[in-house]
């Protein structure tokens, strides 16, 4: 099976099963405190976001928007996602790409509870890159879909008691809910950038807060959400590597 045809099921099922007016829905996001979703982007497609909302990449193209791909090395069986981490950023990912001179900041939505019964998603518990991903993915797609693949993301009780996880964080800190469907700029409550002085001109940021709509906060060169991992820490690898998700989880 090709991953468009992949793909095509997918979205399927998860038009099938998106629990937009299923109340249980309300009340998992309520039992776990999740409250926001985080999202990272280039500076430079804030304008756009604000302007179009959250777009997918071949909607984005289609409509001939220009834009800065946050992740150019993604070769996954989902077409059009954009990628949500919950409660928490992908610390993973987004320390490495800014690392890497990437010019990215962090977007974080409120209004989870609109936003998933607006747009239909799948739920990742875990890096997609990953093969053992993929390969359930490929077998169980309905695992993905709905309220229980968002209850998937918090499997392994031991493992969450052994690492204090609280309830609202998931299980492997890379698992993402993935739209399919275009997300409203509306739930965006602030923009936050990394503390890089250099990371954008002081011209620049005051041209991009005198754009943002009434209530949305600019938190320039952050502590908040950028720290770096200590590599040579064995709690960290414990973390990375205990905490990467596995079909074994119950």
């Amino acid at each position: 099976m090709s991953d468009m045809e992949l793909a095509e099921i997918l979205y399927g099922l998860a038009s099938e099963f998106h629990p937009k007016d299923d109340p249980d829905l309300d009340r998992l996001l309520q039992a776990r405190g999740i409250e926001k979703f985080y999202h990272f982007t280039s500076i430079e497609n804030l304008e756009s976001i604000f302007q179009h909302g959250f777009l997918g990449r071949n909607t984005l193209e289609e409509k001939n928007l220009e834009y800065s791909a946050s992740d150019y090395s993604r070769d996954e069986p989902i077409d059009n996602g954009i990628c949500f981490s919950i409660s928490h950023p992908n610390e993973y990912m987004l320390l490495h790409k800014i690392s890497n001179g990437r010019k990215l900041v962090l977007l974080e939505l409120e209004n989870v509870l609109d936003a998933m019964r607006s747009s239909v998603f799948i739920a990742l518990p875990g890096n997609f890159g990953s093969h053992i991903v993929k390969e359930n993915f490929q077998q169980w797609p309905e695992k993905f879909v709905g309220g229980k693949g968002l209850v998937n993301l918090f499997l392994n009780d031991p493992l969450r008691s052994k690492f204090s996880l609280k309830s609202h964080e998931p299980s492997d800190p890379r698992s993402e809910i993935v739209f399919l469907t275009p997300v409203d700029q509306k739930y965006i409550k602030r923009i936050i950038s990394p503390p890089d002085l250099e990371y954008a001109s002081q011209e620049k940021v005051r041209s991009l807060i005198s754009k943002l709509p009434v209530g949305v906060e600019f938190v320039s060169q952050s502590q908040e959400l950028f720290q770096p991992l200590n590599w040579k820490d064995s709690a960290v690898q414990a973390a990375y590597f205990e905490r990467t998700w596995s079909p074994a989880w119950s």
